[in-house]
């Protein structure tokens, strides 16, 4: 039998410094937080607890989502801790249950709340939690993104004429949030078809409503995967993913009226188009409007490594960069990985 798999901050605490600052000021100030040399627990009750989302709060504490399989209850689970580590006021012991959903996404909103995103029974949904205040449990009961027949929210510009031999599925997954930067929502997702998985982009205004129809990130036909999204400097996207045949990572930007940015390859920027396995992408601004992305790459034929690659705001590879990426770290992804004809194990 595995074993349980429980939800503590000792690993998140990595990502975000400004919970280990407000920790060392509270202990200097006399206080007695909750918070333990060995991690505090954030779900410890039984079931697994994975996918972990967490943002800062503006206060020294955070907000936290996971994907929780309780007994007697799936879903994503939602909670806002305070600088002392205690559940903020309103919030309960075991956080907040978003029954049946999976998938979540999750974003610091700017004004000490957050944006969260998740799926349900192929459902897209979104709900902010304002000010980082507790909300109402039970079944999920935010505003729909994008509906099982495929609307855009709010009854808006509906979905893009997919290709005739696609199969029209409510199949929506995989959400992505982010602020836009102007106080409305970018969203990207993943729409699922017979011929080929589609990412996706909308981006909602700071009433919630819908800014732009649904944006397909490219429009060929091959499918995209391993999709990470960041914002640009103007309330817009950059998007890269895995996709292509053969294989490579490319990128994307879209504007916030929802058209392809000028200079960008319509099909998407080809970021590495090296022999071997690509995936797993990641994507973060680098303040200059562009973006650099890092994926895992198999190019040596043995192992898996990190590379990475500077795009700019209008659509090229940053000078000085390496066609292919730069090699961040040359050992293996994950120690221990074995390569056997393609597939990857874990010892």
């Amino acid at each position: 039998m595995s074993a349980v798999r429980r939800l503590d901050l000792r690993a998140l605490i990595v990502a975000l410094p400004l919970l280990a600052a407000s920790i060392d000021s509270t202990a200097a100030a006399g206080e007695s937080p909750a918070w333990t040399s060995d991690g505090l627990p954030v779900a410890s009750g039984d079931g697994d607890q994975t996918e972990p989302r967490l943002v800062p709060d503006g206060a020294g504490g955070a907000i936290i989502a996971w994907q929780d399989d309780r007994p007697g209850g799936y879903g994503v689970c939602v909670q806002h801790l305070n600088a002392l580590g205690m559940p903020a006021l309103g919030w309960p012991a075991p956080g907040i249950l978003l029954a049946g959903a999976y998938e979540p996404s999750m974003s610091a909103d700017g004004a000490r709340g957050a944006m969260l995103a998740w799926a349900i029974s192929s459902v897209l949904n979104f709900r902010r939690i304002v000010n980082g205040d507790p909300f109402a449990a039970g079944t999920p009961s935010g505003a729909t993104i994008v509906d099982a027949l495929g609307s855009a929210r709010s009854g808006g510009a509906r979905e893009p004429v997919l290709p005739n031999d696609a199969l029209k599925a409510p199949h929506n997954r995989l959400p992505i949030v982010l602020p836009d930067g102007a106080g409305g929502v970018l969203l990207g997702w993943l729409r699922l078809s017979i011929t080929a998985d589609k990412l996706m982009f909308q981006r909602l205004d700071r009433a919630g409503a819908a800014a732009t129809g649904w944006v397909f990130v490219s429009p060929i036909t091959y499918g995209e995967y391993d999709p990470s999204m960041c914002a640009d400097d103007s309330a817009g996207a950059i998007f890269a993913w895995k996709g292509g045949y053969p294989e490579a990572i490319y990128a994307q930007r879209v504007r916030s009226d929802g058209s392809l940015a000028a200079g960008w390859a319509s099909g998407g920027l080809v970021v590495c188009a090296a022999p071997g396995t690509h995936r797993a992408t990641g994507i973060v601004p680098d303040g200059a409007g562009g973006a650099i992305i890092v994926w895992r790459d198999g190019r040596n034929g043995s192992f898996e490594q990190i590379f990475a690659q500077r795009v700019t705001h209008d659509g090229a590879l940053a000078a000085g960069w390496p066609v292919g990426g730069r090699v961040i770290c040359t050992y293996a992804c994950d120690p221990g990985d074995q390569r056997s004809n393609g597939n990857y194990f874990e010892r």
